[in-house]
């Protein structure tokens, strides 16, 4: 299943709310967009795995089944939000063949905390726990370029003086977070790994706060930008699907 498939599928289910926990299969089919036919298709889907019931009187409509309460006592011992982000993270590594990794904003730094792995042979590797600054690669920078603009000011006092390799001016940074800002997403070439690229887009928590990024990485010569737009709309998709995990478990 392709991760666009996989989201459509998905997004059904948040239409099933305490105010409507029932539905039809034209009026799901109306609220969400999607032919009543591909809406069909699903539904019946849900109900062979016990997802949802069907009920027949006095209309057809569908609720929430009982495989719910089974799989959400299991979540709530044994889940994290690692364990269900990195399936989305493989995902997108394998549909895009580059290494993808998420990644949470502490202070000053970005933070590597989940992985899926590149297919190729040739493959940057990225290690969870690793540190990056704000300030150089796509997957810090988009990060700095969505923050609030006094954080950013708090942030640029505090990183005066510092004698890292990668050089970088306050005022040209900031024009480049603007031009990031515009486009929503992040591109760089051998900023923070050399001759590697890096390619990213924001992650948003269930409060609206910026957690963090989502990024691919790999080898530069495997990368040029017309790839971008694809690798964006892949992306786009398991950035949705970030977000859905980090309202249950944020």
């Amino acid at each position: 299943m392709s991760l666009k498939s996989l989201s459509t599928a998905l997004s059904l289910l948040d239409y099933f709310t305490p105010e409507t926990p029932k539905w039809g299969v034209r009026g799901l089919a109306k609220a969400c967009g999607q032919h009543p036919a591909v809406v069909q298709r699903m539904l019946a889907t849900y109900t062979e795995h016990g997802f949802l019931l069907r009920s027949g009187a006095p209309k057809t409509h569908y609720c929430l089944g009982l495989r719910f309460y089974q799989l959400g006592g299991m979540v709530s011992g044994v889940m994290t939000f690692i364990e269900v982000v990195t399936p989305i993270l493989q995902t997108l590594a394998l549909s895009s063949g580059e290494t993808a990794y998420l990644n949470w904003l502490s202070r000053d730094d970005c933070i590597c905390i989940a992985i899926g792995e590149s297919p190729n042979t040739i493959q940057l590797r990225v290690n969870t726990g690793s540190h990056m600054p704000l300030y150089a690669g796509a997957a810090s920078k988009v990060i700095l370029a969505h923050m609030p603009a006094s954080h950013f000011a708090v942030w640029a006092q505090r990183q005066q003086g510092n004698t890292s390799e990668t050089a970088w001016d306050a005022t040209a940074l900031s024009q480049e977070c603007e031009v990031i800002r515009q486009a929503g997403y992040a591109f760089t070439k051998g900023e923070w790994v050399r001759e590697s690229f890096g390619l990213a887009v924001p992650i948003w928590g269930k409060d609206g706060a910026l957690f963090g990024s989502l990024a691919l990485a790999g080898p530069a010569y495997r990368f040029d930008e017309q790839r971008i737009a694809g690798c964006i709309e892949e992306m786009t998709l398991a950035q949705g699907l970030v977000r859905q995990a980090l309202r249950h478990f944020g």
